[in-house]
């Protein structure tokens, strides 16, 4: 296994790049890579699908869903086997494919009968069990207290398993790494391990890494100044990490972290 870590210690703003995203972007929520490395993004209440160039912010192209744009509290985007996924707080998934620039896209939309203090804002694909994982925000109901779950949604049955896939334990995260608050906001793959990825906006930005079994491997805060509100997280498949941040009385913007080996 790679002994490299993204968390070891403070990010290394000297191995980043931070690129300011057009205003239309202003309120970027989740991005994803597709199958062909292209890198794309939404915006949180708004149906329209964006290209990015990923190094410049540059914006390629962009569609929306429906003939009319759709509007919903949209939290995060993933992309599997040629389709996306965009999915809102309250549980309902839109299935779609990528359009050309300024195409209006038919999608199809699934309840996924979330209960509505789950909060969902994190969602990506595992390639290894075919399903998208979906990451809450808040936990519904005295069996998750102090922790947060994790599930999935199977895409060969398309079901919703009911039980959680992982369940991070806020008490570890404290006790361990000193992260009292952790809320996800947006979840992702990393290619090389095969670990998750759990980022978390509200109050001190911070992010975890899980393995395929749920045990944290690794847990840090952010940089206030560098991430003032984190929304979406991607990883490309050379590794580099991509932090997409919301403006925050400035602009929108993607960060990237460098693939390194230790």
């Amino acid at each position: 296994m790679d002994n490299r870590t993204y968390l070891n210690g403070n990010f290394d703003q000297n191995n980043s790049t931070a690129v300011k995203l057009n205003y239309q972007l202003k309120e970027i929520s989740g991005i994803a890579f597709s199958e062909k490395g292209n890198l794309f993004a939404h915006n949180d209440e708004i149906g329209i699908v964006y290209q990015i160039d990923a190094y410049s912010g540059k914006i390629i192209k962009a569609f929306q869903l429906g003939k009319l744009v759709l509007e919903t509290d949209f939290e995060d985007l993933a992309i599997a086997n040629n389709k996306f996924y965009l999915i809102t707080s309250n549980g309902k998934l839109y299935e779609f494919i990528e359009g050309n620039d300024d195409d209006k896209v038919y999608f199809k939309e699934i309840d996924l009968d979330f209960p509505s203090k789950n909060e969902i804002e994190g969602l990506c694909y595992d390639v290894t069990t075919n399903a998208l994982i979906i990451a809450c925000k808040n936990s519904s109901g005295k069996n998750y207290k102090d922790q947060r779950p994790i599930y999935t949604f199977n895409l060969s049955t398309n079901k919703l398993d009911i039980n959680p896939r992982f369940l991070i334990s806020l008490i570890e995260l404290n006790n361990k790494f000193g992260i009292k608050d952790f809320f996800p906001s947006a979840i992702a793959l990393e290619p090389k391990t095969g670990n998750f990825f759990i980022l978390s906006s509200k109050g001190k930005p911070a992010i975890v890494e899980i393995d395929s079994v749920g045990t944290i491997v690794d847990a840090n805060t952010l940089s206030k100044k560098a991430h003032p509100q984190p929304e979406g997280l991607a990883f490309n498949n050379n590794g580099d990490m991509i932090i997409s941040d919301e403006a925050d009385g400035n602009f929108a913007t993607l960060t990237i972290y460098k693939y390194r080996k230790k």
